[in-house]
This record gives structure tokens, sequence and C-alpha cells, in this order.
């Protein structure tokens, strides 16, 4: 497998950095010679404040939106007046989502005794999550080390020099409003303020932030705040060295030192709100960051660095994919060399899963557009949850790559979104349950975004939280976890079903219809122009139809008597199966209308392929080969998300010739494009320096995405069988993975070799009972009792069988 990450030329730009995190501290790594500078974020911070959403709602209501002017809204749809309709429903949207924002720059500079010093590289380990430098010269070496450290709760940086001694300086700065700052011999300390509002860029007529106690903005209903409310946060820095301390201007300062060793913790109000701690003032969150800072230091440094190592390794070492000719270490800057799939695919693979791991974990918020890894204060499209495809994709690789646990925060996400959800869902459509929108952030924001101007398209999508909840039924058939489901995930579920049910209409027809309905970003050619309103879209049919199969599926589990499962099924008979068009594929709309861009990155219509599994290839060949002809008519292979999710499209259509066509187009450097505010964004296409996914300036779900991708290549079991290499392409090379997880409680690995199995094992963590395998058209079927192994030979013959 590929462990280490390699880049030799130092990084001059931030995105050109190497990413670390623990599920809330993240840091963009950038060393070098002169400066170790890590760019850290806390994944609680946010604009915003928990309560702000209510506001808008009020005044949106006060305005007029609400039941009444819904069914005006649905009578314009019903008889055509699709301006009409798209005029009264932007009475329904509220401003915007907050923004992720970025918190702390930590510096050391460094000055070194003797020659002008060199740069030695860099390394990432993706099995170990620890960064790595040299810097050199002909009188010392210097080692520089830095992992953020999930028991710890802070960031480690370690600074080592054999030979001569060095000089540093530390500073810790931040670019929102600093309150107080204090440096000691034994660190540093940051009080922080945090905006109570942030605009996003894209609404330019918007003053970008507010601060608490800002003069409020005419026709602004959330710039009353919650009084209550208290924006802060504490960043601590504690340092241990064998050199000589003195503090000057604000900033440690280090001389003739060997050995520093620094912790960076932080303490924020989001935190308690997020945990449901009881409130800090802003001593006591200077306080706890000094005590959590001052904790992670108290251990020597192997062994701080050795529990986090124990935390992370078994997460990152669940599952490895490796090819004949693939490296332990890959030279980023060399990425796109041949032998590229033997090079590149492990690595992305591993790249993606240490991100995942790096950027979601129990006890931290759900992965946001760009992770943990933020440098904007005005990220694009305010680096929040956006629901339509975004944070599907981020977590679509969890279970099946052995990383379960990360699926905890989108689970509290949901939580909060059903939360909020519940009142947007009574005051603006009278219905039961909970709404999720087009975008959330952190305080669960539920509501319509674009200010009363957005266009439908893309501000209104009424099945959000629709899609994004059937995540927790998909956790369990992975896990099996009972306890889980009833506690945890049933009350979400039954939630997101009740309004499902309450937002299906009965107009007359055979079919059950959401009404008004769009499939999200996209329009259809209507009259003149281009239209985004109709009913009973492709999306919401499929997402509805699985979010109501899950309460079944969930509910018989459990064994409930409860009258929604009763409803979910008479109203799951009702509600139109996905059909073909008279284009010969997947309708996407309604009825059939045309594409004023055929080739539009989305592929909402085909949800139901994957990632629900709804449509299957060998049940229903004609749905497989509409949704085949709607990814050649659709597919942006060199684009962003679009990309991961098209090679996922071709793994469930067993076409691993075509995924594979797709990976290449994007093993070559992006090049960046200075008309996308600024020389740190790209545009769309390949790879930046650091490994992420070109994008402006980037997403991480291109990169959470693609292990997802390769994992459905390699192996399917949502058809209610494993299936071995369903998609294997026949161009590659000799390999194997192992680690994958299978539907079921399995654990499964394979072997190939020119296109054919050679060898595979199921072990099962879960459950008990039989378990049909297949390898192209060969099925066997096994029995295999809990905690039971078995070796299969390229035949699926029983080669060994164990306990």
């Amino acid at each position: 497998m590929t462990r280490i990450l390699r880049w030799e030329d130092q990084p001059n730009r931030w995105i050109e950095g190497s990413p670390i995190g623990n599920g809330r501290l993240g840091a963009m790594v950038l060393g070098t010679v002169e400066v170790l500078h890590l760019q850290i974020n806390d994944g609680t911070v946010w604009s915003g404040t928990p309560d702000s959403w209510r506001a808008e709602l009020d005044a949106l209501v006060a305005a007029g939106a609400g039941p009444e002017a819904l069914e005006r809204v649905r009578v314009a749809v019903r008889e055509g007046r699709l301006d009409d309709a798209e005029r009264l429903l932007m009475g329904f949207e509220g401003t915007y989502s907050q923004e992720f924002l970025p918190y702390l720059d930590l510096r050391v500079r460094m000055r070194f005794a003797g020659s002008t010093p060199a740069y030695r590289g860099r390394t990432l380990d993706l099995l170990e999550a620890v960064y790595d430098d040299i810097v050199e010269n002909d009188l010392v070496r210097v080692e520089r080390r830095a992992w953020a450290s999930r028991p710890d709760q802070a960031v480690h940086v370690e600074i080592r020099a054999e030979g001569a001694a060095v000089d540093i300086e530390i500073d810790l700065t931040t670019r929102l409003r600093t309150v107080d700052r204090r440096a000691d011999r034994d660190g540093l300390v940051l009080l922080v303020e945090i905006p109570v509002d942030g605009a996003p860029f894209h609404e330019s007529q918007v003053e970008p932030m507010r601060w608490r106690g800002d003069r409020k903005r005419p026709g602004h209903p959330a710039d009353g705040t919650d009084d209550a409310w208290g924006p802060v946060a504490a960043a601590a820095v504690a340092v241990e060295t064998d050199g000589e301390v003195v503090v000057r201007d604000g900033r440690v300062v280090i001389g003739r030192a060997h050995v520093i060793r620094l912790a960076v913790a932080s303490s924020t109000a989001a935190e308690d709100w997020f945990s449901g701690a009881p409130g800090l003032d802003r001593a006591a969150h200077g306080r706890r960051a000094v005590e959590r800072a001052q904790a992670a230091l108290s251990r020597d440094g192997g062994t701080a660095l050795r529990r986090h190592v124990d935390d992370v390794r078994p997460l990152l070492a669940a599952a490895a994919l490796r090819f004949e000719g693939t490296p332990e270490e890959v030279v980023v800057d060399r990425l796109d060399a041949d032998p590229v799939d033997a090079i590149a695919v492990p690595a992305l693979f591993q790249y993606g899963r240490y991100l995942l791991v790096a950027a979601s974990r129990p006890g931290g918020p759900a992965v946001n557009l760009q992770g943990l890894w933020n440098d904007d204060l005005r990220p694009p499209w305010s680096s929040n949850y956006t629901t339509n495809i975004n944070v599907q994709m981020h977590y679509w690789g969890a279970d099946p790559t052995g990383l379960g646990d990360t699926v905890e925060p989108l689970l509290h996400l949901l939580e909060v979104m059903a939360a909020t959800g519940s009142e947007a869902a009574r005051r603006l459509y009278g219905v039961d349950g909970w709404v999720g929108h087009h975008n959330t952030d952190l305080w669960g924001w539920p509501l319509p975004v674009g200010m009363g101007h957005g266009d439908p398209a893309w501000a209104i999508w009424m099945t959000g939280g629709t899609w994004l909840v059937t995540h927790l039924m998909e956790h369990h058939r992975f896990t099996l976890d009972d306890a889980w489901l009833g506690s945890r995930a049933w009350p979400v579920l039954r939630g997101a079903a009740a309004f499902a049910l309450d937002w299906l209409l009965d107009e007359g027809g055979p079919w059950l219809v959401t009404n008004p309905a769009t499939s999200p970003e996209n329009h259809f050619v209507h009259g003149d122009g281009a239209a985004a309103l109709d009913r009973a879209t492709a999306i919401d049919r499929a997402v509805i139809s699985q979010v109501l199969h899950d309460t079944i599926e969930a509910g018989g589990i459990l064994g409930l008597d409860d009258d929604i499962i009763g409803r979910a099924r008479a109203a799951l008979a009702r509600i139109e199966p996905d059909a073909v068009g008279g284009d010969g594929r997947i309708r996407e709309w309604h009825v059939d209308r045309a594409d004023p861009d055929p080739a539009h990155g989305h592929f909402s219509a085909l949800v139901g392929l994957y990632p629900l599994g709804r449509i299957d290839v060998d049940a229903r060949p004609d749905l497989a080969a509409a949704a085949s002809a709607f990814v050649s008519s659709r597919s942006h292979p060199a684009e962003g998300w679009p990309w991961v999710w098209s090679i996922a499209l071709r793994a469930r259509l067993r076409d691993g010739e075509a995924a594979e066509r797709i990976m290449h187009t994007t093993f070559r450097p992006a090049e960046p494009d200075p008309d996308l505010r600024g020389a740190d964004h790209w545009a769309w296409g390949g790879l930046v320096p650091t490994l992420l996914r070109a994008h402006s300036p980037f997403q991480v779900d291109v990169s959470l995405g693609f292990p997802a991708a390769i994992a459905e290549i390699l192996l399917q079991s949502h058809a209610g069988e494993v299936h071995l290499l369903p998609a294997l392409p026949p161009a590659w090379p000799p390999g194997e993975v192992v680690g994958l997880r299978a539907r079921g409680g399995l654990i499964v690995d394979a072997e190939w070799a020119h296109g054919r199995l050679r060898r595979a094992s199921l072990a099962r963590i879960a459950g008990s009972g039989t378990v049909v395998v297949r390898f192209g058209d060969t099925r066997v079927t096994i029995d295999l009792a809990a905690g039971a192994r078995v070796e299969l030979d390229e035949q699926l013959r029983l080669v060994a069988s164990g306990g």
C-alpha cells in the first residue's frame, strides 16, 4: 500500500501544504526553510449563533411564507405557470447558511548558524498521520514533525536539531478579532471573537461579516442575534525546550535550542453548544485551552506520539489497496509518471481514507465542503454543508473502506438538522417531521437560501435532508448494530419519513408526487428560456422511496409497532419508479423535458443507481442501459465531484473500462487560474500540489469520494450478494485489496491478475448466517458463523476456513 507521500519542493502557498487533523482541530502545514507555518482550524469555529435561524424563520412567516403561500406555488406549477411559481417560491428563501472560518496561524521562525540552509523535502505518513520535513546546512540538521492528536485534543509540533543549536521565534495570530493576547515563558494564549454573521462570497451586496454589538443591518432579521450568546474562542500554545526562553513583543523567543516541543489546543463556545455542555465565560475558555495544551505537553514526545499512533493507525490500516509495482513511498511531484494506475490509484485511495479520518471523528463536527482546511475568510459557498451531493459524497467511502466510526459526526449533524428542521417544516409547509434544504451549517440552518433572489435550482430543494438520512440505514447494513439503530438512528429516520409522507401529494393521478420539485442545480427548456420547478423529479422519487423503505426495514429489525411503518408501506406502493425517457435516458423530470445544458454535471436522476442501489443491472437491464446513456451524456470527467460520481456510476454498471478511462482524465497537475479570486484558486480538473482535487480553491468531496468509487469497482454488496471484482478495469495490473467491508457485517479481501480473481477471503465481524458470493456468473453460498473466516480460490471453491 502507499504509506508515505513525499514532496521534494517546499510549499510556497497555502494550497501546497500538507493537511493534518484529529476530527476537530485541523492544520495545513507549510514548512519552508525559514518558517514552519501551521494554519490551524477548529471545526467548531463558524460564524453565526445557535438561534439566528429562528429570527430568519419568523421574518419569512411574517412576510407571507407558509402553507397558504405554498398552495399557491403548487397551483401555479400544476397549471404550468412556472415563472409565477418561481417568483412565489422565492418568498420562502431565507438569507444564507453561515461560514466555516479560518482560526489561527502558528509560525515558528528559525535562524541557523553556518551556511544558507537547504530544504530536503517533506513527507506525510498516511498510516500514522504524521508530517515530517528536514532542513539542513553544513552545521545543523533540523527535523520538524507535526501531528494532530485526538487523544490529546491538540496539535503537536516537535523540532529537533542535530549538530549546532538553533534560535526560533514562536508567534500565534488570528485573522478574526483578537480580544486578548498573552505570552510568557510557558507559551502563548490568544482570545478570539467570532463574527455573529458571515455572508457568502456570492452575496456580494451584503456586508461580509458582522460582530456582536455592530449596528444592525436594515432588513436582516438575524441582526438581533441571540444576546446570551458569547461568540468566543481561546487558543493556547504550550512550550517545552532545552533552550533559553524569553518573551519579546508578544512572542516566545528561544535561543540555543536542540529540542522544541509545542502543543496547540483550543476551547470554544460553540464546542460547548455542540456537546450540550454548560457554557463558559471568556476567562474560563482561556484556562481550558491552557490546561489542554499543557496536558498534551506533559507527556514526553515519544509517549504523545504513541498515543496518537495507537489511536489512528487501526483506522488507517483497516483497508489497503496494492498493485504490482505500487511503491510504499510516492513522490507527489511525479505522480503522473508511468505506471499511473499502480502509483496514483492506491495513493489517492489511501489519501482519501486518511483525509476522512483526519476530518471526521466521534465528538467532532461532520465534514464540511473543505474538511478542516480553510484559509479564506469568505470561502467558496461558505465552506458549509451542501446537501445535494457534497456531504453525501464525503461519507460514501466510510463504511465500505473500514471507517464506519467516522459516520458518528454525520449522525450528530442529522440530529441537529432534525431539531431545527421540525420547526421549519411545520411553519413553512404545514407538515410533520423535519425538513433539510440545499445548505446547512454547524447550527443546523433549516431554511432555503437565496435572499429572495436565488434561482430555485440551487436555492430551494426540500428533500436534501431526505437523501442525507439514507446514510443511517446504510451504516446499519454494514455494522448490524441494532442498539445504535434503535437509540440514535430511528428517531431521526422516523422524522424524515414523517416529512416525506406529508410532502407527498395525491393530485388525482395514479402516483403520489412532490410539488414543487427541483432536480438540484439543473433546469429544463421552458418556453423561450429555462425553468427549475416541476413535480416528482427522479431524485425526489428515489430518495423518498428509499427513506420509506428504510423506515419499514428499520421498524422490522427493531420490532416496532408504529403506525408510520404502515403508512410508509402504503405510500411506497404509489411512488412512480424510475422510467426511461423518450431520449433513451433515465427520465430526470416528471415528464420528458429538453435539457438546456445536456452535459450538466449533476447526476441527480441516477441516485437510484448509485448510491441507493435501487436500479439493479441484472434485474432491470433496460434501466441500466438508460442510466448508462445518462452518464454518457452528462459526464464532465475532468471536473470536481462529477468525476468521482461518474466513476462510481460506471462501477455500478460494471463498466470497469469506462471507469478507468474517466480516472485518467485527472492524473495530471492542475493549472492555477488567477481569474478565480487569486493565485490560490485553480481551474477545475487535475490535482493541486497538495494532491487535493482542483476546484475553487478546492473541495474535499472528491478526495473523500474517490476511495468509495474504487471500493465499488472491487466489491459490491447492495444487491444481496457479495460480488467480487464486479467492475475490474481490464488494464489494471495484478493487485489486491484487503479490508473492504460488505453489507451484512463482513470483511472481504480479494486478489486478482489479468482481469481474473486469484483468491478471496471473507470474515464475519457481525451477525451470522449464509452469504452468497459471486465472481462473474459464478455464485456459491457459504454458511458463515459469527467470527468465522473462509478462503476461496479463483473458482470460489473453499480452500480454508477458521474461527
